[in-house]
């Protein structure tokens, strides 16, 4: 059994696809029509009186736009996913079956909905406990009787800055692990979904969703770190492009105005070069390299019959 999951793989099925071009250019006008609209808006609420009227209506609207902008992409990402699973190696067009996509998209954000709400509530009520104890420690650095007996109350804050930062980096280890969790019982659910021809329910049946996560944890403990990998590739590239614009920015700070005045225009057209190179690298990288690296264990994990779960 083959049971490898390949960023290699998922590079070359893209970048082989003959349709890529047009793949990135459909992003790259969906992305230039997204900054028109939030340009135009921010001119308009400047408006005196018109603009207040009109963000009364555009702001409903902008939120609906917003979650049907997610449930279409969430639809397209796993599409791709799902015809990964059957080995086919297709480049969805972006710009078809929106009713089927943002359908598909909805179901599956309430399935991750409902799966990541109680590492929600979790890292809410953490982040209460963490917020209200460092006002207690202000509190008590400021209040009297630390300044007229501050050796005992420096020990005492020392002391409870301490108990403070430790509860803060359990805190930080514990929301992370559960949303790593949440994130293996998602992909669970998921494909519970998609093996069961999108019947919504399926995805909440959670005595099958545990041993599906059960027995396929080795493979997203795997996902895990691609995804690892994933990110400092990511990360890499990103200071190789933006480089040469911060250190122009860098110089024309610290020259005389003139040579700081074209070193400035250089840097930002650098800077502009740089985010254009970014969004090639990161494009596929969102919307078909890692929906393809889920496809990759699913379809291990019809091999190992979890199918049938």
């Amino acid at each position: 059994m083959n049971d490898k999951i390949s960023l290699r793989k998922a590079w070359v099925t893209f970048s082989s696809n003959p349709d890529k071009w047009k793949f990135l250019l459909t992003w790259f006008a969906l992305y230039a029509v997204i900054f028109g609209i939030s340009l135009l808006i921010n001119i308009v609420i400047v408006i005196p009186i018109i603009g207040v009227f009109l963000m009364c209506i555009l702001v409903p609207v902008l939120i609906v736009v917003e979650f049907a902008a997610t449930f279409f992409i969430l639809g397209y990402i796993y599409e791709i996913t799902d015809s990964t699973r059957l080995g086919e190696v297709k480049l969805p067009k972006i710009l078809t079956s929106y009713k089927e996509r943002l359908t598909f998209g909805a179901k599956i954000f309430l399935v991750s909905f409902i799966y990541n709400l109680p590492s929600v509530v979790i890292a809410t009520v953490l982040y209460i406990v963490f917020v209200f104890g460092i006002f207690t420690l202000g509190a008590t650095v400021n209040s009297e009787p630390f300044v007229q007996s501050q050796s005992w109350n420096s020990t005492t804050s020392t002391l409870q800055l301490v108990v403070l930062v430790t509860i803060g980096l359990i805190s930080v280890l514990l929301v992370t692990f559960l949303f790593v969790i949440n994130k293996f019982l998602v992909d669970s659910a998921v494909y519970k979904f998609l093996v069961s021809k999108r019947d919504l329910s399926k995805g909440f049946k959670f005595s099958s969703v545990f041993q599906i996560f059960k027995n396929g944890i080795r493979e997203n403990l795997l996902l895990f770190w691609k995804n690892l990998i994933l990110g400092v590739i990511v990360t890499v590239i990103t200071i190789v492009l933006l480089s040469p614009a911060a250190v122009l920015f860098i110089f024309s700070v610290s020259s005389d105005s003139e040579i700081s005045s074209i070193l400035g225009i250089s840097s930002l057209c650098f800077y502009g070069l740089g985010i254009l190179a970014l969004y090639v690298v990161l494009t596929p990288v969102t919307y078909y390299i890692y929906p393809h690296l889920v496809g990759q264990i699913y379809a291990i994990w019809d091999k190992k019959g979890l199918d049938k779960v």
